[in-house]
This record gives C-alpha cells, sequence and structure tokens, in this order.
C-alpha cells in the first residue's frame, strides 16, 4: 500500500491531542472528604468503573476518528485490489469519442487533425481485450457510430468512415 500524500501522515500525530486532553482532565480533580463517604466507597466499585470504561471507548474512538481524517487526506492506494478470478469476471467497456468538427480539418505536416485522431483510435484497438464492449461517437452531429466488441471488423470500418463536417 502506498499513499498519494505522504506529507500528510505527519498529522497522525494529532491522535495524543486527546490523550493530552484525557491526562490533563485527570488533574484537575480535586478530593473532599465529607461525612457520608461510606456511601460513595460503594458506588465507587460499580459506577465509576462504567464511567471509566466509557471514558476510555470515548478516548479510543476519538483517535479513530482523527486517525481516519488524517488517513483519508494521505489517500492510501493499492495494486491488485481485487483478485485475478473476480477481475476478469468484470464487464470492459470504452467510448471513444471523435471530434470530427471542422477545426479538425486544420493540417499537421500531411494529416488533418482528423485523420491523427483517426489513426490513434486504430492504433489503441490492439490494446483492448476482445471481449471489450467498444461505444464510437463523433461529435458533428453527435451520435452513435458503432455499439459492439473490440474484434469486431465494422469497428475499423466505422472508424475510418468518420467524415468532418465542412466550415
Amino acid at each position: 500500500m502506498t499513499v498519494l500524500t505522504p506529507s500528510a501522515l505527519w498529522f497522525l500525530g494529532a491522535i495524543s491531542i486527546p490523550i493530552i486532553i484525557h491526562l490533563l482532565s485527570r488533574l484537575r480533580i480535586k478530593k473532599v472528604e465529607f461525612s457520608t463517604v461510606r456511601f460513595i466507597k460503594q458506588l465507587e466499585t460499580s459506577s465509576i468503573r462504567k464511567i471509566k470504561i466509557q471514558q476510555i471507548l470515548l478516548l479510543l474512538l476519538r483517535m479513530l476518528a482523527i486517525a481516519s481524517l488524517v488517513m483519508m487526506m494521505a489517500q492510501p492506494v493499492t495494486q491488485g485490489f481485487m483478485p485475478g478470478w473476480l477481475a476478469a469476471e468484470q464487464d470492459a467497456r470504452l467510448i471513444m469519442v471523435i471530434d470530427n468538427s471542422a477545426s479538425m480539418n486544420v493540417q499537421d505536416g500531411d494529416e488533418s487533425f482528423l485523420d491523427l485522431s483517426k489513426n490513434t483510435a486504430l492504433s489503441l484497438l490492439p490494446l483492448f481485450k476482445e471481449e471489450t464492449r467498444i461505444t464510437l461517437a463523433q461529435t458533428c452531429p453527435p451520435k452513435t457510430i458503432f455499439n459492439g466488441l473490440s474484434n469486431d471488423p465494422a469497428l475499423r470500418t466505422a472508424i475510418q468512415s468518420i467524415q468532418s463536417t465542412k466550415s
């Protein structure tokens, strides 16, 4: 596991803040003796134990909340999150949008930008698995030209058939 923002991990030191507050609040307690001490001694064994457990749980929850916020800021990421057998069952989909507006008629050397984008789209096709569903769309007028699998020969024909709009 790695984090995208490792500098945020410096804030993990903030976990000590609830501990410091807890310890400082215990120092402020003043002991006062009075005549009905025996009744308080009876309460001490049962209810004070519950209160101490609640205080410790509350302290742990506060520390967990701070640690969670710091880890969210650090943005942890993992590689290979899903096992191979599970990832293989996922549907792969790709949407290609080719801009065929009049501005794509501009020449770059001996090719127009539209030809460059179509050639790039054709060169990307072998990178995808045969089961990948591809949707091909153009921008002017906006419409879907192809919707099918990446190994379909009609996809290459559809990419090559995209024409630029006239200015």
